[in-house]
């Protein structure tokens, strides 16, 4: 299920981070479930640093970033990820 609010500023940069970074290494090589959850790990806390704050966002963020539940490329993940950001 998709999250029905708009991700915050500091997520929403989050996601076109993770959108960038998906297609511009590797974009037709697979991304796991795993890599998902890792990447929004990564991200969340290279924004704030490892603490509460870290952890808030990637919780929002991992809310806003659709499971993978089949096979999917980098590329084709990342334009989920840029319309979960709205852009």
């Amino acid at each position: 299920m998709q999250p029905t609010q708009q991700p915050s500023e500091d997520a929403r940069a989050v996601l076109l981070a993770i959108a960038d970074r998906l297609t511009s290494v590797r974009p037709h090589m697979q991304i796991s479930e795993l890599t998902r959850r890792g990447l929004a790990f990564t991200f969340a806390a290279a924004e704030h640093a490892i603490g509460e704050g870290a952890d808030n966002l990637h919780a929002e963020v991992i809310t806003h970033m659709p499971r993978i539940t089949g096979p999917v490329t980098r590329a084709e993940y990342a334009r989920h990820l840029l319309d979960a950001a709205g852009a």
